[in-house]
């Protein structure tokens, strides 16, 4: 065993809760086969888990951020931009399963899912502030890129918050925000 920390339960019946905690292994780790194990005490009672992750430090200590080695591997490509989100993550599968910006910021528990192109669940984990942070940690310029069908404009609705053109820059305002507060704020995009 390289590591274990004891985590008490705070677990209650239909509540997401989160669990923080740093596992520091008490000799050097070779290689990277090396299992990762969750065991507890089920007392006549079963426990579900979801956004499980084991992670080292994150790209410029950010939380829920990109790793460092692949963002190594971006910068010495030296790119001049960052197409977000990319065409699969736009299309979806079908409706209404298009992306939804205003809905993949803030919590990763209340962050939307859905069938991705590529058959597989989307968590969305991987939101709008860590894309739009890590290309200002790299001096990335971030495109948001459109192409592909076009829907009508009554399908297209859900898509599409509507709000006073300050609310509408929000969406290039909110990858300042401290991301270690709630970032649930009241977004609205226009398009006219």
């Amino acid at each position: 065993m390289l590591g274990s920390v004891g985590v008490a339960s705070k677990a209650t019946r239909g509540e997401m809760m989160d669990y923080l905690f740093t596992l520091t292994s008490e000799k050097e780790v070779e290689g990277v086969n090396n299992p990762f194990s969750i065991t507890f005490d089920v007392a006549d009672s079963s426990l579900d888990f979801n956004l499980i992750g084991h992670l080292p430090r994150m790209y410029n200590n950010r939380p829920n951020g990109m790793r460092v080695d692949l963002m190594a591997e971006l910068e010495g490509l030296n790119p001049s931009f960052l197409g977000f989100p990319g065409g699969n993550k736009l299309a979806g599968e079908d409706p209404p399963y298009y992306l939804k910006w205003n809905e993949i910021i803030g919590l990763l528990k209340d962050r939307y899912r859905y069938p991705e192109a590529w058959t597989y669940d989307n968590t969305n984990e991987l939101g709008l502030i860590e894309y739009l942070q890590s290309c200002d940690d790299s001096k990335i310029e971030l495109g948001f890129y459109l192409e592909g069908p076009v829907i009508s404009e009554t399908d297209l609705q859900p898509y599409i918050c509507h709000g006073d053109f300050g609310k509408s820059v929000e969406l290039y305002q909110i990858s300042t925000y401290d991301i270690t507060v709630d970032i649930t704020p009241d977004i609205t995009l226009d398009i006219s």
